[in-house]
C-alpha cells in the first residue's frame, strides 16, 4: 500500500522559489532520504507531506485519504513531524514526550509511563525530570523524537536530523529509527549523503525545487542499527 501519492504538486514560496513534482510515491515501510542542499525544497517538501502547509496545486494523498485545503485531525493523528531545530516547550522531559498523548484520552499515568517507556528505548531515560531548556542540541533532538514515536506514527517526518550532531548522538539516532523501521514509515530530509544511505531505503534528490535526473535510486543495503552508547 502506498503511504503517499503526489501527482504535479506545486507549492509556491514567494517570487523566487517554487517547488515543483510531476510524481512522488512512498511505499508503506519504506525509509526515504530526501537529499539536496540547502534551498533546494527539502523542507517545504516535508512539511506538505506533513499536512502543516497547503499546496499551491496539484492531487496529494496520504495514509489512503485524499487531502483537501483542511485535512481532517484524525489523519493529522497518524503522523508525526519533527522540525529542524526542534521546538521544546519549558518543563520537564517526561511531560513533553507524553504531551501528544494528553489529546488522546489517556490518564496521566498511562501517559507517564508510556513516556517513561519511550525514554528508556531511546536511552534516555537520565533526561526524564531535566528541564527541556537545559538540553544539549543533541539531547533536544533526541526528546523531540520521543515525543513523536510515542504517538506511534504511521509516517514519519524528519526535517535534517542529523544536523548539529556529533558522531556519538548520530549513533544513538540511528539505533532510534531503528527502532521504527518495523511499524513506521520514514521520510526524512538530509544534506547528509553518509547518513541517507547508510539508514534509507531509498533516496531521491531535490535541486531548485525539482527532482534531479539522478534521483530515485536505492540506497546501498541498510546497515544493521548500532547500539545507542552507553548515558
Amino acid at each position: 500500500m502506498s503511504v503517499v501519492r503526489a501527482s504535479a504538486l506545486v507549492e509556491r514560496r514567494g517570487p523566487s522559489f517554487t517547488l515543483e513534482l510531476d510524481e512522488l510515491t512512498i511505499e508503506r515501510g519504506e525509509s526515504l532520504a530526501v537529499l539536496g542542499p540547502n534551498g533546494a525544497g527539502k523542507t517545504t517538501l516535508l512539511k506538505l507531506l506533513g499536512l502543516l502547509e497547503p499546496r499551491d496545486s496539484g492531487s496529494l494523498t496520504v495514509l489512503g485519504v485524499e487531502v483537501q485545503d483542511d485535512p481532517p485531525l484524525a489523519l493529522r493523528r497518524r503522523l508525526s513531524y519533527v522540525a529542524q531545530p526542534p521546538y521544546l516547550y519549558r518543563g520537564r522531559v517526561v511531560d513533553e514526550v507524553a504531551r501528544g498523548l494528553s489529546y488522546r484520552g489517556m490518564t496521566r499515568a498511562v501517559r507517564m509511563r508510556r513516556a517513561g517507556e519511550m525514554l528508556a528505548q531511546l536511552g534516555l531515560t537520565r533526561l526524564a525530570t531535566r528541564e527541556t531548556r537545559s538540553l544539549s542540541g543533541g539531547e533536544t533532538l533526541g526528546v523531540a523524537l520521543a515525543r513523536a514515536l510515542v504517538l506511534a506514527p504511521e509516517l514519519l517526518l524528519l526535517d535534517e536530523p542529523t544536523a548539529y550532531l556529533d558522531v556519538a548522538a548520530t549513533a544513538a539516532l540511528e539505533a532510534a529509527l531503528g527502532l521504527v523501521r518495523a511499524s513506521s514509515t520514514v521520510v526524512f530530509a538530509t544534506h547528509d549523503r553518509d547518513f541517507a544511505e547508510r539508514y534509507a531505503t531509498r533516496v531521491v534528490t531535490l535541486a531548485a525545487g525539482r527532482r534531479s535526473g539522478n534521483d530515485d535510486r536505492p540506497a546501498r543495503p541498510a546497515a544493521s542499527a548500532p547500539k545507542c552508547p552507553r548515558p
